[in-house]
Order: structure tokens, then sequence, then C-alpha cells
């Protein structure tokens, strides 16, 4: 049998108190006593909960995520840069998906269009025509 994930409402039951209390205490938000906080935080972390992120990003309208396109991984400046973009998005609290198109047009836009569905924040293009 496969184990459940654990939601909100699970924890809800558990610690007696409503769904949007539990919200309010994972989010840290005010309007919630410190006793109930603590008890909720301890149940979430008791059944390992993890937040839904692709619920969280409809919610709040905002993945938290970027998408960086470049032509070629092989090329050794690429990389380098994207280990930059990567340490300042995760510093942000962003998260990077990165997409090599190997000089592929329709690849670019096949990378465009996945991003694009995966409701990224922003893409970054890094694109040299040719080779």
């Amino acid at each position: 049998m496969v184990n459940k994930k654990p939601t909100i409402k699970d924890i809800a039951r558990m610690a007696r108190v409503s769904p949007t209390a539990v919200s309010m205490a994972l989010n840290d938000r005010p309007r919630i006593s410190p006793e109930t906080r603590k008890r909720i935080l301890r149940i979430a972390k008791d059944l390992r909960y993890q937040p839904n992120f692709v619920a969280r990003s409809l919610v709040m309208k905002r993945s938290h995520t970027l998408g960086v396109i470049i032509t070629t991984i092989l090329n050794p400046f690429y990389p380098e840069l994207a280990k930059g973009i990567e340490d300042k998005a995760l510093e942000l609290g962003y998260n990077i998906i990165l997409c090599s198109t190997n000089y592929d047009l329709e690849l670019e836009k096949h990378y465009i269009d996945m991003l694009r569905s995966k409701g990224v924040d922003g893409i970054v293009f890094f694109l040299r025509r040719g080779r």
C-alpha cells in the first residue's frame, strides 16, 4: 500500500484547528497563538509534511522558478554563467531549470513552451547563433 502524502487538512484534523490556521502557522502569519503554532508545526514535522509547491504557485501566482536557456553546455563559459545565476537565484529563494538547445531552433521553441507551461517567473536567454 502506498502512503498518502499528508495535507494541510490532515494536520488541521490532528491539531483540531481549521486548515486556515494551519496555513497561517506554516507561513508564519500573525493572528495565531504561539501555543497553537507550536502544536501545528510539531504535527507537521511528525508527519513529514512538505508543501505542494504547484498548488502554492497557483495561489500566489509565482513559482519561484527561473528558466535558463543556453545554446550549448559544452562551451566552458556557460556552466560558469549558469552557476552564477543559480547561486544568486538560490540566495533570492528561486530555483532554476537549465535548458541547453544545442543550437537547435526547434528545441529552443520547445524549451520556451515547456518553461512557460511550468509557470516560471522568468526566462534568461544566452543564445548564440551558429557554432
